[in-house]
């Protein structure tokens, strides 16, 4: 049996405010979810030589850069990063290029080597190694 009871404006109000706030909430969520995934792949990653402050530039994402320091050489692409057991790898293989790098995330050092082919019997190697955790990126010394 249904009674004939009045329902209060402030009740009437409630009742309109609440679906409203949850439908915030949710688009809120979307846009923060949007926001960690675009964040995730601009996460920067670098490995500078200590001699000769060649580096290894990359992302999460996997672009990365090469700079020879020496003659401004670069090598630019898009690899695979993955990170087991606290090691960040990044591979490129591709026909004028091998690229292996291995970071030490806890430990901040890591090495970098590319197998660059610019024609058929002609390449040259590019590596750098770090072992200093506090180096500075790039090629400044």
């Amino acid at each position: 049996m249904k009674t004939n009871r009045q329902i209060s404006p402030r009740a009437l109000r409630i009742r309109r405010i609440v679906p409203r706030i949850g439908l915030a909430l949710v688009m809120l969520s979307l846009v923060c979810i949007g926001l960690a995934h675009k964040t995730e792949a601009t996460v920067g990653f670098c490995i500078t030589d200590g001699v000769t402050h060649d580096n290894l530039t990359f992302t999460a994402g996997g672009a990365y850069t090469f700079t020879q320091c020496s003659t401004g050489f670069t090598v630019s692409g898009t690899g695979v990063v993955t990170t087991p057991n606290g090691i960040t790898t990044l591979t490129d293989k591709k026909p004028d290029r091998s690229v292996n790098a291995g970071l030490f995330t806890s430990q901040k050092t890591g090495r970098a080597v590319i197998y660059f082919f610019s024609a058929p019997g002609v390449g040259r190697v590019l590596q750098a190694n770090q072992t200093n955790p506090s180096q500075a990126c790039g090629c400044v010394p």
